[in-house]
């Protein structure tokens, strides 16, 4: 028994600071991919939200409540019907880690189905100094699977010694200069190295996970990596010896955050680069530096 991915979404938006925000874009990629799936949503008993950069900074409630609100699903549970919604933060990684997570969920006779909705988006225009991503949001449906297919291993590192490579942060001012506002900032630091650390450690990791698998580089069909730093998924298939079989849509939709993996997915699906019995690794690099990267059979 194990968990397979029935269906995928991807939502775009512009950097217009009069834009809506994350909960928006999540929402919206929910909704596409629900409607991709053919489920009745009430169905999903689990929804995870590991978006990093939300609407205001929001840190509490959830924004899987929130999106789950808004889809209107199981919000007074009724019989055996309900939705455990909460947020996962891991970087860059969110996408993996919550997959692992619903994986497990699944695995374990939890429920049939499972969501995962990642977004990001600009959180205060005004207060953010350097913010270096294209909004966008995701979204995942996983289904349980008796069949021998979907996913079938996971593996997590981290690179401590870099983890200054990426970070933000926030800071206050006190207005006091001439020309400066007053209040909290979140700003942006990137090391001219990050994407090169980056695609070291992402390397290592892969390699680990397909050591353990007993399978080499030449048996993997397709690579879904993050679409961020700039210049990650040119750099991991090169480092990999596969530029002609990984996905790269930063010239489509920018430098995404942690909504990338989803549209490698999505546009993976619509073009039919998944053919049946193919191996699939799925890669995600973020601030750390931290990896995640998963196998999945179609």
């Amino acid at each position: 028994m194990g968990s397979r991915i029935r269906s995928a979404a991807f939502v775009g938006k512009s950097l217009n600071p009069f834009s809506r925000g994350a909960i928006s874009l999540g929402v919206k990629a929910a909704r596409k991919c629900i409607h991709n799936s053919g489920i009745d949503p009430s169905d999903i008993g689990l929804l995870i939200f590991c978006g990093i950069y939300r609407d205001e900074n929001i840190g509490e409630p959830a924004i899987a409540s929130l999106i789950q609100s808004n889809l209107d699903i199981n919000l007074l549970s009724e019989g055996e019907k309900g939705t455990f919604a909460f947020d996962i933060l891991n970087s860059g990684c969110g996408m993996v880690t919550a997959l692992h997570v619903a994986d497990s969920h699944l695995r374990s006779g939890g429920g049939e189905y499972a969501m995962i909705v990642a977004s990001d988006h600009i959180p205060i225009p005004s207060h953010t100094e350097g913010y270096p991503f294209q909004p966008g949001g995701g979204a995942l449906l996983l289904e349980r699977s008796d069949e021998d297919r979907g996913l079938t291993d996971f593996r997590f590192d981290t690179y401590p010694t870099d983890k200054e490579a990426f970070h933000s942060f926030i800071e206050y001012r006190d207005g006091k200069e001439k020309g400066k506002k007053k209040g909290q900032f979140l700003r942006f630091e990137e090391d001219p190295h990050f994407l090169e650390k980056g695609v070291s450690g992402a390397l290592m990791t892969v390699n680990k996970l397909l050591e353990r698998n007993s399978l080499s580089i030449d048996d993997v069909r397709s690579i879904l990596p993050s679409q961020s730093p700039t210049g990650f998924p040119i750099a991991l298939g090169k480092g990999l010896g596969q530029e002609k079989r990984t996905i790269d849509l930063t010239s489509i939709h920018g430098n995404l955050h942690t909504a990338g993996l989803a549209a490698c997915l999505e546009s993976a699906m619509e073009s039919d680069k998944l053919p049946a019995n193919s191996n699939l690794l799925l890669v995600n690099v973020g601030s750390g530096i931290s990896v995640g990267a998963a196998l999945l059979r179609t």
